[in-house]
């Protein structure tokens, strides 16, 4: 087959629309070298320079009209390039397809990985709004095949914009597999020497927004029995502000802030955690809680969305908000050393789920079905 990919977050974005479309392109290069692959992006930023795939060409703007309105080139023009390479299937990785996609030989596949905008309006502004709502619910009805990432998603698509459930596939994402290896002491001291961390602290990771609410866990810091530290990776902006004006003690004392951390160094901060709590309202998926099992970690996490179907049996769960449960929750898995084993023995079970292995096949599945 030749498959096309829209790469644009590959190339482009380090958070976690770059890291499933990376996953999701080196899951198939790597399981399906018999086919061919052309990975359509506008730019490829400096830190993604050096990023390669076998058997791949990467397509980017060849004119200098294109070149001067690269989304322009994304969104329409695009098109001339996935007929003349004759592709059999072209993928949105993010969302989108290509206006006029339809007009094209090539069968087309979307993954959409969550309709936030849609199930919690008040935490994006009205354009993005109208904007996102136009964009991919054109995809939804252009594509021969839709990719939800949860069954949440696929009921979110069929809830609010009446797609038959016979066209979207559920296929789970995985994490990048630098956090399935191994970490040893050695690099465990080493990140902690770095980033003076302390020897035990609970660990958050994602971007510091409203909707991962990492006040709960502030709030549950407050009244748990544990003095013990929080280390909260991820960059923010006002609602970091906020959190800094209400907390201003734990954030003098008991809270270290690491903005930007490298996959290589974030997986041994991972396995030196005591617990990784990720209490977010909504998300597509949760990818850190994968990152979280498969370095070994006890995970709490909320129980609505799509979470339990992250976490399976691994995650201890609490009602979203709940600080008083949080906290006892915290205090549980701080002192029963039992429960802690069998929660980490749970999560590298549940990441069988989430092998590339699994990813790949499923995802060729799908493509030679619907040819």
């Amino acid at each position: 087959m030749r498959i096309g990919f829209d790469a644009k977050r590959a190339f482009c974005n380090s958070r976690g629309l770059g890291n499933y479309s990376r996953g999701t392109i080196s899951a198939l290069t790597r399981l399906r070298p018999d086919n061919e692959y052309f990975l359509f992006t506008p730019e490829i930023r400096p830190e993604f320079q050096n990023l390669t795939y076998p058997n791949s060409t990467i397509i980017s703007p060849s004119t200098s009209t294109d070149n001067t309105m690269p989304a322009l080139w994304r969104t329409f023009r695009c098109t001339r390039e996935i007929s003349g390479l004759n592709l059999d299937i072209f993928h949105g990785l993010s969302h989108e397809l290509p206006l006029g996609i339809g007009r094209c030989k090539a069968r087309s596949v979307v993954t959409i990985h969550d309709l936030i905008f849609i199930t919690h309006p008040h935490l994006y502004p009205a354009i993005d709004r109208i904007t996102y709502t136009l964009k991919y619910r054109h995809s939804c009805n252009s594509a021969d095949k839709i990719i939800a990432i949860s069954q949440q998603t696929k009921t979110d698509i069929v809830n609010h914009w009446k797609i038959p459930e016979e066209k979207i596939e559920v296929v789970y994402q995985g994490c990048n597999p630098i956090f399935h290896r191994p970490v040893s002491e050695d690099e465990i001291n080493n990140v902690r020497n770095k980033y003076n961390l302390p020897t035990e602290y609970l660990l958050h990771v994602g971007a510091i927004e409203r909707r991962k609410n990492q006040e709960v866990i502030l709030q549950a810091m407050k009244t748990s029995k544990h003095d013990i530290p929080l280390v909260l990776v991820g960059s923010g902006g006002e609602y970091l502000k906020t959190l800094q004006n209400d907390f201003p003690d734990l954030f003098t004392n008991r809270v270290i802030l690491l903005r930007r951390v490298p996959d290589r160094d974030l997986r041994a901060i991972y396995a030196a955690a005591s617990i990784f709590i990720y209490p977010s309202l909504y998300e597509g998926f949760g990818i850190p809680i994968l990152e979280a099992m498969s370095c070994g970690v006890p995970t709490i996490t909320t129980s609505d969305g799509c979470f339990r179907e992250a976490g399976g049996a691994a995650c201890r769960y609490i009602t979203p908000n709940n600080s008083k449960q949080l906290s006892e929750e915290i205090n549980i898995l701080l002192t029963d050393s039992e429960l802690r084993s069998e929660c980490i023995a749970r999560g590298r079970q549940q990441m069988s789920k989430f092998t590339e292995e699994n990813i790949g096949a499923k995802l060729s599945e799908i493509y030679e079905t619907i040819l």
